[in-house]
């Protein structure tokens, strides 16, 4: 456990990983938070002021304006919505569900990262500073230890899902059906051919690929393969039942477990190389 540490606090790489991850983040705050805090669903200052806050920050962190701060008051505003109004004052619209959590603590971790050394305007302002005689900017590299903890986040997230439905009423099938009367409002599809049969081998795929999933992608080869299962998995539970933005944050989280190394290659071939890398 000592050495696992040691190799996790000392691990170091290139930040455009971490400046995919700020990005897309942003957005989805966006698209989870900012209708939900337009001025004409909030009237009170308070509240139009806190959505405005972390509008701007989301914004600004998307688009790596001004990261590091950006991306701390996003963080600093999504824990303050989840544990205090959502929590301490039981406002649980829209702050407490289980992916908001995830979302929340991904920009907490990503809070503790130099976000904005790659795939920022940050950068092209050290860029065009350089140009005009200034200092060279700050590497694209970073520690990156908290990725780790992204990594083990979602990880995490599938395992305990599994574990939750690890019992006879979910791989029966019959939780399954449940909830496709509830969210269809009919029995209709018990008169469809092989219904329970689908819905049995639909409650067992999925703690099975949970499992799969919670344990795999932490090895490449398995990821070539689970990652496509994965996104495939959460595109049917976004057209099928209501899971906000779990979805999208799970699927840009996959980006997480490639090798910062093989993702700063990736953007090397699509753009021309940094030099200060």
């Amino acid at each position: 456990m000592s050495r696992l540490l040691d190799r996790v606090l000392g691990w170091e790489g290139s930040t455009r990983q971490i400046a995919i991850l700020r990005f897309a983040m942003g957005l989805i705050i966006w698209a989870e938070y900012a209708q939900k805090h337009a001025a004409f669903r909030n009237h009170a200052p308070g509240d139009l002021l806190f959505g405005a806050v972390l509008v701007t920050a989301a914004g600004c962190m998307a688009f790596g304006l001004f990261s590091r701060v950006a991306t701390a008051v996003s963080a600093l505003c999504m824990v303050y919505g989840y544990h205090y109004l959502g929590v301490h004052l039981g406002q649980k619209e829209p702050f407490v569900h289980a992916h908001t959590y995830v979302l929340m603590c991904t920009v907490v971790f990503l809070a503790m990262m130099p976000t904005g050394r790659s795939l920022s305007v940050d950068r092209w302002w050290a860029l065009r500073r350089e140009e005009r005689g200034g200092p060279a900017p700050v590497p694209e590299w970073a520690p990156l230890w908290p990725l780790a903890l992204i990594r083990l986040q979602l990880a995490l997230v599938y395992f305990w899902g599994a574990i939750d439905k690890t019992n006879v009423a979910f791989l029966s099938g019959s939780r399954l059906q449940q909830m496709y009367y509830y969210y269809y409002g009919s029995h209709e599809g018990v008169r469809l051919p092989f219904f329970d049969e689908l819905m049995t081998l639909g409650g067992i795929a999925t703690v099975v690929l949970e499992y799969g999933l919670a344990f795999g992608l932490w090895f490449a080869p398995a990821r070539k393969w689970l990652i496509p299962a994965g996104i495939i998995f959460h595109l049917m539970i976004y057209l099928s039942f209501p899971v906000g933005t779990f979805s999208v944050t799970s699927c840009v989280l996959y980006f997480a477990f490639f090798a910062p190394a093989t993702v700063h290659a990736w953007f090397g071939r699509m753009a021309p190389a940094d030099t200060s890398v």
